[in-house]
This record gives C-alpha cells, structure tokens and sequence, in this order.
C-alpha cells in the first residue's frame, strides 16, 4: 500500500514538473502534425494542376439554322472561358479587364448535341496567385467559321461562378443570326 501512495506521489510530481516551465510555457506533445495535404475546394489535384469539375453543354439548334449549318459544312464551337481575381489587382490585364484568364476549354461539334467539359486542368501556381478561389466559368456558342468569315450563329450563354455550375447540364439554345 506504501509503495503504491509514493509511486503516485512520485507520477503526480513528474506530471506537475511537466505541465509547469516557470511561466516559459511550451508543450511539443499537444502541437499537432502540419498538414500533408491541402485544402482544394472542389477542385481535383492533378500532379502539379487542379482539375476543373466537369459539367455538360446541351446545344439545341433550330431547324432553319441546322439546315444552313449542314449545307455549308459548318461546325459548332463550345468555348469554356475561366478567369478569376488575382490577389495581385495591379496587373495589366486585370486592370483593362477586371478578371484574369486562367483556362479555357474549346470543343468541335459538327452539329447539335451535348458536349461534355471534362478534365480541364489549370496549374496550382495560378490557384495560389487567386484572391478568389472560386473560379468564373463563361461558356460561348458560334460558328467555326470554316464556310464563312462571320459567325452564323446567335446562341445564349452559360455564365456564374464555377462552384454553382459544377457537375450541372445547360441547355444553349442556337439560331441563325441572319434569316430567322
């Protein structure tokens, strides 16, 4: 019974001697590890890039402008433009455009359809150099003026920030510019 009231004594001792440092307070069993890995939002790292999450293009194309589309062996573009804000605002390009470039994605399709942006990457140096992580995605639709010097197409747009678009599928309605 001795014995086990001075080992007590004697841990309760070692433990107080720990705890206390006159007043120079420094503890290395209560420091957490740093982290291995860091926190990317919803984007995918990829080596030394981020993947962008995918999300679809669904074109419908009116009659009068698949017909033209057709006769003159004309292709469709699905443009997928992502810029963001730099911490950096003293830029060039940020200051004459407001935003900075950071990727784009563009898909051929020789007629109406769905298009499926996937796997595009941008590097973690550029996410680093964002003020905002959460990237703007501008989706454009036209003509790949292969028959023609001018864009034959008048289509709507797919714009917002990317954490709202992600994983989504968006209808893009399309018609001739000229002639309907």
């Amino acid at each position: 019974m001795m014995k086990s009231i001075l080992a007590a004594l004697a841990l309760g001792s070692l433990l107080f001697a720990c705890n206390t440092s006159g007043g120079n307070q420094t503890s290395t069993a209560m420091t957490a590890a740093p982290a291995t890995t860091e926190d990317w939002g919803y984007y995918q790292p990829v080596g030394d890039s981020l993947q962008i999450p995918p999300f679809e293009i669904v074109l419908e194309v009116s009659e009068k402008a698949a017909q033209k589309l057709k006769k003159q062996q004309e292709a469709i573009i699905v443009d997928a433009m992502f810029t963001g804000v730099p911490t950096d605002t003293t830029s060039e390009s940020y200051q004459m455009e407001g935003e900075i470039f950071v990727t784009e994605c563009k898909k051929e399709l020789t007629e109406a359809g769905t298009v499926k942006i996937e796997g595009v990457k941008f590097s973690k140096k550029q996410y680093a150099e964002l003020r905002d992580k959460d990237i703007i995605l501008l989706v454009n639709v036209f003509s790949a003026r292969k028959s023609s010097e001018d864009n034959l197409l008048n289509c709507g747009i797919v714009s917002g920030k990317m954490s709202e678009l992600k994983n989504q599928k968006f209808t893009v309605p399309c018609k001739l510019i000229y002639g309907e």
